[in-house]
């Protein structure tokens, strides 16, 4: 029998494969990364200060970190590399920064052009992007404000008066953006809301609490793990770790 070259194999090989098997891993990863950054970004910019924010998505923060600890930020190549480069547009609120790293020749031709009804889905996603930069804006910049025009807001992120209009109510009635709307001039009035001293203290207090509580976790699962290596390597018995544990929470 003639030996099949390596196409063949392949060809192969997707044959045996349930249907279900052949999405496309990077298409998941995109997806869920650029879903985190229109979750997590506004979200940090508007808990910025907050000790008591947690993270949404431990994998998107885990890019942005590994994206900080680069010595020398070049062009991104990679997916990860265009959503982190668009999250940290975002976060200064150039949704045309974002939009450009998040949808391009090589981002379309990896992902976005896998979609079924392709055009509906770059619409939708032009648009959830200059939603949640523009409350990512307002989050990082309502401090510097006295007052601001909405239309001027339609005007920066290219959205009808009635979405704009929208956006800022909900954020209101959810007490995310201390404000109130001015009707008959179409302006956004910022109310200041400095943190009493005895809110400040508060905040360290619970700033150093969570830190505390992350110290022990650490300690606790470096104990928990070095008791699992020492039971796994044998001659200590199955229930030395147990002893030796009950040993030291005791003294």
């Amino acid at each position: 029998m003639a030996e099949r070259n390596q196409e063949q194999e392949k060809v192969e090989k997707r044959r045996q494969m349930p249907f279900h098997m052949h999405v496309n891993l990077e298409l998941l990863e995109c997806v869920y990364l650029v879903a985190a950054m229109l979750l997590e970004v506004p979200y940090m910019a508007a808990h910025e200060f907050d000790a008591r924010r947690r993270m949404i998505s431990k994998q998107f923060h885990h890019q942005l970190r590994v994206s900080e600890r680069q010595p020398l930020l070049g062009p991104p190549e990679s997916m990860r590399e265009h959503v982190v480069a668009a999250s940290k547009a975002m976060k200064m609120g150039d949704w045309k920064a974002c939009r450009a790293y998040i949808l391009n020749d090589k981002m379309n031709a990896k992902v976005w052009d896998l979609f079924p009804k392709v055009d509906k889905v770059r619409l939708m996603l032009v648009r959830k992007i200059q939603e949640e930069s523009l409350r990512t804006y307002l989050f990082t910049y309502s401090s510097v404000y006295d007052s601001i025009s909405m239309v001027t807001l339609g005007d920066m992120f290219e959205l009808e008066a009635p979405v704009v209009h929208s956006v800022i109510s909900k954020m209101i009635i959810n007490e995310e953006l201390m404000a109130s709307l001015d009707q008959p001039t179409l302006t956004v009035v910022m109310h200041r809301t400095e943190p009493a001293p005895l809110q400040k203290l508060a905040l360290q207090l619970a700033e150093k609490l969570g830190n505390l509580v992350d110290n022990n976790e650490r300690v606790f699962d470096a104990k928990q793990g070095s008791f699992g290596y020492f039971g796994r390597g044998g001659g200590g018995g199955g229930d030395q770790p147990q002893r030796g544990g009950r040993g030291e929470c005791g003294g």
